[in-house]
């Protein structure tokens, strides 16, 4: 993105702090991974969590056309939202769903994933038939029915008229370096499998490969491709296609630019003290819009190709930066996090808060507006929950 479209995305009226997704990285990404896997193998896109921040309608419609079948959230309401703006793919819930939701979930022709043996008997006794995916604890210890229950669970869902479309499982580790937890889940679920099929009628899908298994070159019918969809590296032992690149940067314009003298605290406790004369600039962001208390007096923001460090308390709706060029006045354009504008990435956000770059990705608050770029060209926003497309 150059400058002029930068300076075009700025011009937009409304609020200074601005998300701004790149839909062509979205595309990339999804076709990247596509171009790696097993022969047959096909991709789901998560678009949980509001598509991991970045917004899951203008997301989930761009994977699709970019080849994914298939779209995985992980509540009813997520999939809600996703048919209310007439996405008619199928959609898959990927976590538990509570009882007083099955007749919604159906309606909105959502598939489940079954993965306890209390929302199985309940669903069996039931009059709602969705279609559902069997999920197996292959050693998460998460969601999932044991190992031991699960062939009893695909006859009873089999016979009991449900479409079985999938039997899946989660891998605990697949992007550390040590591939040997993973193996020998995909064993177990391997040999779960091979105990089902010939006491079932239909031949479910089986899934398992989330973004690091894909990476990693993971066999199933489908890969759920997750963070990695997002130009992000899910961990240190599943780093990213050469050709993939992140999708989502917020910036933001300095509100407030003063010097500050020696002896001076910065924003509450003073928990940054000048030493010198600084040249101090205001951001109208802070931690309810998703930027992290914990980097109070951590890390930097782009401002004209500086890297200005935050001083002080990171504070519900504002942030101070200091060190700001003499060049940056009033208005100038600061980089937060993302490639536009010059901020750091959202790992080096997330090493700073320690935490992970999902976390940071999901945090960007709703209050924050989204700008969907594709071509150079804003297609949409998603502004105050009202999605406008050009």
């Amino acid at each position: 993105m150059s400058e002029t479209d930068l300076d075009r995305i700025m011009q937009i009226p409304g609020r200074s702090t601005r998300a701004i997704v790149d839909l062509d990285a979205i595309t990339d990404n999804v076709r990247s991974i596509a171009s790696h896997l097993l022969p047959d193998q096909r991709v789901i896109a998560v678009v949980k969590a509001e598509g991991y921040g970045h917004g899951a309608v203008m997301v989930g419609r761009t994977a699709l056309a970019a080849g994914a079948e298939m779209l995985a959230v992980a509540t009813v309401g997520e999939a809600a939202n996703l048919r209310a703006h007439q996405v008619s793919a199928p959609i898959l819930i990927l976590g538990p769903v509570d009882p007083t939701e099955l007749a919604r979930a159906t309606e909105l022709e959502c598939e489940l994933s079954i993965g306890s043996e209390e929302l199985l008997r309940i669903l069996l006794a039931s009059e709602h038939r969705p279609a559902v995916h069997l999920k197996i604890d292959t050693g998460m210890h998460r969601y999932g029915v044991a190992p031991e229950d699960a062939v009893r669970a695909a006859v009873a869902l089999d016979q009991g008229g449900f479409a079985l479309r999938g039997i899946m499982t989660h891998f605990s580790s697949a992007d550390e370096p040590d591939l040997r937890p993973t193996e020998t889940q995909r064993d177990l679920l391997d040999a779960v499998v091979a105990r089902i099929l010939p006491e079932i009628a239909q031949r479910p899908s089986i899934h398992e490969a989330n973004s690091a298994g894909s990476l990693r070159g993971l066999p199933g019918t489908f890969i759920r491709l997750g963070v990695a969809m997002y130009g992000l590296r899910p961990g240190t032992g599943a780093p990213l296609h050469p050709d993939m690149r992140p999708a989502l940067s917020v910036v933001s314009r300095l509100a407030r630019v003063h010097v500050a003298h020696p002896g001076d605290g910065v924003s509450y406790g003073r928990t940054y003290v000048e030493p010198a004369d600084e040249r101090l600039g205001l951001l109208p962001i802070g931690y309810a819009d998703g930027l992290h208390r914990l980097l109070s007096n951590r890390g930097w923001m782009g401002v004209a190709g500086a890297k200005c460090p935050i001083r002080g308390r990171v504070c519900m709706d504002q942030t101070v930066i200091g060190d700001i060029p003499e060049t940056a006045m009033f208005g100038a354009t600061v980089g937060v996090m993302g490639p536009i504008g010059g901020g750091p990435s959202l790992d080096d956000i997330a090493a700073w808060a320690d935490t992970i770059n999902y976390e940071v990705a999901t945090s960007i608050s709703a209050r924050v507006p989204r700008y969907y770029l594709s071509d150079g060209q804003m297609v949409a926003s998603l502004i105050e929950g009202m999605l406008c497309e050009a």
